[in-house]
């Protein structure tokens, strides 16, 4: 009877541990997708910005960026059918229906584009970027959850640079986004109205905050932690906050600062590129050794 009893125990045991390696296992998959989407995500952060900023010079203008333009609505259908092409490989059809609106937009957007006002491609532009970043934003707070649960020495520290990285960035990229975009606009119809400054000071001060209070501390923060303490990982955030700088200032000596700009569509448009660029190689240099360090690679 006792044998009997014991045996009944371990067979209980036995399957509460299947159950528990299952779940970590479902979990750890789950995981790996939610990464994997985070990167196809941060590539339609790339490209519909740089597109609404050449369509709202175009629209004001400046024809010379349609070649460009045509050139970023291939990339954004290819990476979007890639991505379909994984969801339909997953059989996840939530996550399809996560996908839908954006396509949809995206859509309409490229088909209407060279027809419609500046300012409402602007807003059109703009709302979609804000449903990418809304992606982005929910998967983060699964990221983080488990990094904040995993068996890492310091999981808080993960944490942490995962909302960095997943939240905070994408805000600073679409920010410098969207005075790309309408400083491009300013600068090709050579007039700056007072709503355009009072839109471009507000994009100054909001993404100067941000990289001020979360992007200088990172550096001093990866410096302390000893798995992140790399000099390109230093340098990378030196670069994005370098590069950051540099475009604001242009923008406050040439758009802000002045009605009448000189500075050239393409010069600001390039200036403002390479600010974003920098924040890209930021997310594609740190993202990856942050998911080797939650043992998903």
């Amino acid at each position: 009877m006792i044998l009997m009893y014991c045996c009944v125990l371990a067979a209980m045991a036995a399957i509460l541990v299947v159950g528990k390696i299952t779940q970590q296992t479902r979990q750890r998959k789950r995981i790996k997708w939610v990464t994997q989407w985070l990167q196809q995500l941060r590539g339609l952060l790339e490209i519909f910005p740089k597109h609404r900023g050449m369509a709202n010079a175009l629209l004001k203008g400046d024809d010379s960026f349609r070649p460009a333009m045509e050139k970023l609505q291939r990339e954004a259908d290819d990476r979007l059918l890639s991505m379909r092409q994984l969801v339909v490989k997953r059989g996840d059809w939530s996550e399809q229906q996560l996908l839908n609106p954006i396509t949809q937009q995206w859509q309409m957007i490229k088909e209407n584009v060279f027809s419609m006002p500046a300012n409402k491609s602007f807003a059109l532009h703009t709302q979609l970027i804000a449903v990418v970043i809304e992606r982005m934003e929910d998967d983060s707070l699964e990221l983080a959850a488990f990094a904040h649960n995993s068996f890492s020495l310091d999981q808080d520290y993960l944490k942490s640079l995962v909302i960095m990285l997943t939240r905070e960035l994408p805000h600073v990229v679409e920010s410098i986004g969207q005075a790309r975009g309408i400083g491009t606009g300013v600068a090709a119809q050579r007039r700056s109205t007072v709503a355009n400054r009072v839109n471009l000071k507000y994009l100054h001060g909001n993404t100067l905050s941000i990289i001020q209070n979360k992007l200088v501390p990172l550096r001093l923060v990866l410096h302390q932690h000893h798995d992140m303490k790399e000099q390109a990982m230093e340098e990378c955030i030196d670069s994005a906050v370098l590069s950051a700088q540099k475009f604001l200032n242009l923008l406050q000596s040439e758009l802000i600062d002045t009605v009448n700009p000189t500075v050239s569509p393409e010069a600001y448009y390039q200036q403002g590129t390479a600010a974003i660029d920098a924040g890209f190689r930021l997310f594609d240099k740190l993202f990856p050794r942050c998911t080797q360090l939650l043992g998903l690679r």
